[in-house]
């Protein structure tokens, strides 16, 4: 069982049981507020109608009720005690202790109202208008890419929003995946939970075969000068409804790898690029910045 996992169990056995929206902000807090090396791939939060929100930690609910460690009834999550929770070590045992001191006495509209108060970023999605504290960005057009490797999809889609982006290009040929929310129909369920638009054209991708035994960067550059040559010049159509998305609104190119060089999806900005004259903007570098005027970006890739 994943760490993330145990932490939720000795969470709710603390209190004796909780609601879920107690339980997501009681792993917000906790994640917002450790030091400890344990939580490094804790759940990552998205704004949501209840301020901050982990579809990650809701799946992984579910997971812990299949499996027989958790029972729901009305809305109410218990341990089941026929089974042992599993063991965590001290020290994170001694955190969580003093955290449920802390915090797992107030009520829902106290933890709403704490969380708010002290993260207004995640109100930007709050069901009642009156709560937001924050106001979603809006991206100038731009030809964005991003790589989702490494990131969870709740890091992914609050990465999505911070930098303003309405619509999502999924460029991948086979959009699956065995990491929770990446798969397409999951993807592009939580996209319009957020009102982020989900496109995806498989044709613009490449086939998993022509990515087997990648290692060197000539390999790469083989592969990806067989893709400008081979496979976009077969889908004008598509390159143009990539073009016509990106510019009528902040899109943004998707694919798996963190890094926009070992991606096709970087060709495929170039030609968007020179077809809109707007600039490449890969998300997840440090330089990018997305609200600046048009005119002051700068090509990268």
């Amino acid at each position: 069982m994943l760490t993330r996992q145990k932490i939720i169990l000795h969470l709710i056995n603390q209190r004796g049981e909780a609601s879920r929206l107690q339980l997501v902000k009681w792993a917000f807090i906790l994640a917002q507020s450790s030091r400890s090396p344990k939580l490094r791939t804790f759940y990552k939060f998205v704004p949501y109608k209840y301020g901050p929100f982990s579809f990650g930690l809701y799946h992984e609910i579910e997971t812990l009720i299949r499996n027989g460690y958790l029972l729901e009834s009305s809305n109410t999550l218990k341990l089941n005690d026929g089974i042992a929770i599993p063991a965590i070590d001290l020290p994170l045992k001694r955190e969580l202790y003093l955290f449920a001191i802390k915090y797992d006495r107030l009520s829902e509209k106290e933890l709403i109202h704490y969380v708010y108060s002290n993260n207004p970023w995640f109100t930007v999605n709050a069901i009642q208008f009156g709560t937001r504290v924050e106001n979603r960005p809006e991206a100038k057009p731009a030809v964005y890419t991003v790589g989702y490797e490494g990131l969870q999809v709740d890091g992914l889609l609050n990465l999505l929003l911070r930098e303003g982006i309405q619509r999502l290009i999924d460029v991948r040929h086979n959009p699956v995946s065995r990491r929770y929310g990446f798969h397409k129909s999951t993807l592009s369920s939580l996209c319009q939970k957020l009102d982020i638009e989900y496109e995806h054209v498989p044709e613009l991708g490449i086939p998993s075969e022509s990515r087997a035994n990648l290692h060197h960067p000539r390999d790469y550059q083989m592969v990806f000068e067989q893709y400008e040559k081979n496979i976009l010049p077969k889908h004008p159509a598509s390159v143009e409804k990539v073009v016509a998305w990106t510019k009528a609104r902040a899109s943004v190119l998707l694919c798996m790898e963190v890094d926009p060089k070992l991606c096709h999806r970087t060709r495929l900005a170039r030609q968007v690029s020179k077809k809109t004259g707007l600039a490449v903007c890969d998300l997840r570098e440090e330089v990018c910045d997305t609200h600046i005027p048009e005119r002051e970006f700068s090509l990268r890739l």
